[in-house]
């Protein structure tokens, strides 16, 4: 079965999108090989035929080269946006040692362009950040690579938008058969609320992204300490998979 996509005629990958009610603008990121762009548009279904903005390429002096994955546009608390995404410390070499790193916006307005901010962990082989405030704090979950049980989904306390904190917490890796069928992944993670915001669920992919297994889970916070791994209640099936020869 042929799929069309509605939204894009070009390959949009780990897809990012956020709403500013300063600009009125949806503004859409995703992967783009050695680039990290935003776009923006009024309105949402034209989102991918917007204006573009290419805010950071390849810099050695950053000692970045590229591959930058999965990239998220998050507002911080002092009216900047900042962008966490992943980059190779290795030229020409996609899994060369990857490394979380920030980019801060020079205005409120991200059209304003972004500034290289700082790379989050010089040691950490790290990709798909993504940000959570909770009860007014913020931390980042991450999917690290871990050598004895493959990727695995980390939780970190964040003390500014570019530092790590002391908190840390392993909340998820692949230990359901449907999450290791060809590799042990959990990836991509991203937080979603309940609308009456008293539910919090963590999204996550788990198997290799090139399979027809790739699906997608969830997590549910039972409440307490966020940091308490045990209050992380991981599904036993996975919310998407593979059906209906698709």
């Amino acid at each position: 079965m042929q799929i069309v996509n509605p939204l894009s005629k070009y390959s949009a990958p780990d897809p990012c999108i956020v709403w500013d009610n300063q600009t009125n603008f949806y503004y859409l990121l995703f992967t783009n090989d050695n680039k990290v762009v935003i776009r923006r548009s009024k309105k949402l279904a034209s989102i991918c035929d917007g204006e573009s903005l290419e805010v950071y390429n390849i810099n050695p002096e950053d000692r970045l080269f590229g591959n930058f994955w999965a990239p998220e546009m998050h507002k911080s608390d002092n009216g900047k946006w900042y962008i966490y995404t992943s980059g190779s410390i290795k030229p020409n070499e996609p899994w060369g040692q990857k490394r979380l790193f920030v980019l801060e916006s020079k205005s409120e307005d991200p059209f304003d362009g972004f500034c290289f901010k700082k790379i989050l962990d010089d040691d950490l082989f790290a990709i798909d950040p993504t940000i959570l405030n909770h009860d007014g704090k913020w931390s980042i979950c991450y999917s690290e690579v871990s050598k004895d049980r493959g990727q695995v989904l980390v939780l970190r306390e964040l003390i500014n938008p570019w530092t790590f904190g002391e908190k840390r917490a392993e909340l998820a890796w692949a230990e359901l058969e449907w999450e290791r069928v060809n590799l042990k992944v959990n990836e991509g993670p991203f937080f979603i609320r309940s609308l009456d915001k008293k539910r919090l669920f963590l999204i996550y992919s788990g198997n290799g992204c090139w399979s027809d297994d790739y699906s997608l889970g969830v997590i549910e916070f039972m409440g307490g300490d966020i940091f308490d791994a045990k209050q992380w209640k991981k599904s036993d099936t996975p919310l998407l998979y593979k059906g209906n020869n698709v």
